[in-house]
């Protein structure tokens, strides 16, 4: 069994925070490459914005944000990592991502926040839908 490829999807939660965690062990054990997924929701139809624009350029900064402080995190590995900010339905752009890309292992962290910074058990939801549609193999901390 390989684990060359890891892909953690991150929020900036605890749950993505213990899910990196457990990454680096992995990476530590079997030098694996490490891919964070960052997915940007658009909660609502753009036209309840008036300035969509502002919106997405808020989105892409948090994004960025979480994908630089996942990539900090690794940052004493000797290890490949990648950041990858994804648009759309999580639990779709994290499999669809997955499956068309060269990865070994999913880690995702059972609970995160959602856009509105209300906790949410994400094994209800995001965890949970990736888990019944990925073939590869996953692993979810708690």
């Amino acid at each position: 069994c390989s684990m060359k490829n890891i892909a953690i999807p991150i929020d900036g939660s605890d749950g993505s925070k213990k899910a990196m965690a457990k990454a680096k062990e992995f990476a530590r054990v079997f030098g694996s490459n490490i891919t964070l997924l960052n997915v940007k929701e658009i909660p609502v139809q753009e036209d309840y914005y008036n300035k969509i624009e502002d919106y997405l350029a808020l989105l892409n900064e948090m994004s960025q944000k979480v994908l630089n402080e996942g990539k900090k995190f690794f940052s004493d590995l000797e290890c490949n990592i990648n950041t990858v900010s994804l648009e759309g339905n999580a639990a779709r752009s994290i499999v669809k991502y997955v499956e068309n890309n060269d990865i070994d292992l999913v880690i995702i962290g059972s609970e995160g926040l959602n856009s509105n910074g209300i906790k949410r058990v994400l094994i209800g939801s995001v965890a949970n839908k990736v888990l019944h549609r990925l073939k590869k193999p996953l692993l979810i901390v708690k």
